[in-house]
């Protein structure tokens, strides 16, 4: 007999279970809109394709205009606010890191 992981989400006053190939997909999607936004406010051409492969963001060629922008742009997808301690960019050295932090602060708002 095969039992399904499953995950217990709040969401709004609302207790959702999700399985495991559910919390998956969610992942996949919120990696694919974070890269989808950094790579609009990077410094590079090919920047989906960098991201897509590689978890380092220091190619990406970022300044603190373009950092502001994509955390604004990520407030605005995700229906959240970055903490002040965050609003740094060399706190977020991999695309790993960004995303965990992104999921957080989704769990949490």
């Amino acid at each position: 007999m095969c039992h399904s992981i499953v995950e217990n989400v709040k969401w709004g006053d609302f207790a959702v279970s999700k399985n495991i190939n559910e919390l998956m997909e969610d992942n996949m999607e919120i990696r694919k809109k974070i890269i989808e936004i950094l790579a609009a406010n990077s410094g590079i051409e090919s920047a989906i394709n960098y991201l897509e492969n590689n978890d380092d963001l220091t190619p990406l060629n970022m300044n603190s205009i373009s950092f502001i922008k994509t955390v604004v742009e990520l407030e605005r997808e995700f229906d959240f606010e970055f903490e002040d301690e965050a609003l740094d960019y060399s706190k977020f050295k991999s695309l790993n890191l960004l995303c965990d932090y992104v999921k957080k602060l989704m769990r949490t708002s």
